[in-house]
């Protein structure tokens, strides 16, 4: 469907900081909300009946990897867009392991220059140190002018506490986050696996609980401390993430990502998935996949995806040897909603909130839900469709995933990103 006249009928339009939770109709304009009304009647505009379904606004993921430029044969900015617009979200804030690094004015520029032609408002952070190497800060002022939001190593803990203060003073003069990986690399034997049963069966060290918790307490500390904004990224343990709700409570401007992995699998997934249940850090224990349910609601989370492909060929082989990562764009919102939302968790408004303004206000990312005059960022839901997870689920170049043949209630059917309609 063009992007031209589109007139969206008897949709649920849930947008909780628009203070919209009714039915409506939405005519798109040239990509462009024109109106919202009941009973809209819009001659010769191609017309769409809602009824019974959702719009809510379009989700925002702080933690994808895009794999471009660099890694073609895993994913490129442009299928990963198509993952993207499969589960609704049309912000992305790409991290900065690329080839080249993502570690200089010149290398961001190039990557918004390519960004400005897909159909996902797509965004980057720098890395925090040149080449990932964690010996000397990038050039924080001149990436930020450059357009970066933000500064992470990802998959990379900032070991040098020096170093580490100095980034967080400058991150505080430019009101940019600092994003960190937390596993400390002189605790972990095979990561990838948590350190317990799973992991003690196949001969393996894996990576403990304490290795990710023990960071977390450090880095809130300095947060605290320092002033400086600080996500914590894709939080695994239930003793980490009552470390950044502590710590928010007590004024630190933290942010705790929580990935659908997380709380929805246990280490027993590796028994049935092998190395597509693999990633950094690692799937844990029951206790942990309800603590971090159960932590969800606390004002400092929010939900990101840590979308990671890699090609059949780097998972087809023992445990030990594959890389880390898995995929989430597709499945978030569902597996959000049957995790989260109907288990008691989380209301659907502050899900909502989670996966949209929340992060984009840390952020500092321009976003506006769903206003007339503004372009259409949102997504349709059917709330009542069930469907099972397969290969054809996954809209990009890759297909690593532990979800394939996990059933959910709730699914995408069209996405709006810079005021174009997708039929997924």
């Amino acid at each position: 469907m063009e992007k031209q006249r589109i007139l969206l009928k008897n949709a649920q339009i849930m947008d909780p900081r628009n203070h919209f939770e009714e039915i409506l109709d939405l005519y798109l304009e040239e990509g462009k909300i024109k109106n919202l009304g009941k009973n809209l009647d819009i001659p010769d505009a191609e017309v769409l009946d809602l009824t019974g379904k959702w719009i809510v606004p379009g989700f925002v993921d702080v933690h994808v990897h895009l794999r471009d430029p660099g890694f073609p044969q895993k994913e490129t900015m442009e299928t990963a867009c198509r993952s993207a617009l499969g589960g609704g979200f049309t912000h992305l804030l790409a991290m900065a392991n690329t080839k080249p690094v993502m570690d200089s004015p010149e290398e961001i520029e190039t990557f918004y220059k390519k960004a400005q032609s897909v159909p996902v408002n797509v965004y980057t952070v720098s890395a925090l140190t040149k080449d990932l190497k964690g010996k000397t800060l990038v050039d924080m002022e001149a990436c930020a002018k450059a357009g970066a939001l933000g500064f992470s190593d990802d998959g990379f803990p900032l070991v040098d506490l020096a170093l580490l203060k100095e980034a967080m003073e400058k991150a505080r003069e430019l009101n940019l986050p600092l994003s960190f990986h937390e596993e400390d690399p002189s605790l972990i034997g095979t990561p990838g696996i948590n350190e317990g049963n799973i992991s003690r069966e196949m001969g393996l060290k894996g990576a403990p609980a304490y290795s990710e918790y023990s960071y977390i307490g450090r880095d809130c500390a300095l947060a605290l401390d320092w002033k400086t904004k600080v996500d914590i990224q894709h939080i695994s343990t239930k003793a980490g993430a009552s470390l950044v709700a502590l710590f928010y409570d007590l004024g630190a401007n933290v942010l705790g990502e929580i990935t659908p992995h997380h709380f929805s699998f246990t280490e027993e997934k590796i028994r049935t998935h092998g190395t597509m249940a693999k990633m950094n850090p690692p799937l844990r224990t029951e206790e942990d996949r309800l603590g971090l349910q159960d932590l969800f609601s606390h004002p400092s989370f929010v939900l990101a995806t840590d979308h990671a492909p890699h090609t059949e060929e780097e998972k087809s082989v023992e445990f030990s040897k594959a890389p880390s990562g898995i995929l989430g764009l597709e499945i978030a919102f569902a597996a959000a909603l049957r995790h989260l939302v109907k288990e008691g968790k989380v209301s659907l408004k502050d899900l909502i909130e989670k996966m949209t303004y929340l992060p984009a206000a840390f952020y500092n990312m321009e976003y506006d839900g769903i206003q007339e005059r503004k372009i259409g960022n949102f997504s349709i839901v059917d709330p009542e469709e069930k469907w099972t997870v397969t290969r054809d689920t996954f809209k990009g170049k890759s297909y690593n995933s532990p979800y394939e043949g996990e059933e959910y209630i709730g699914k995408i059917k069209y996405t709006v990103s810079k005021g174009e309609l997708f039929s997924l």
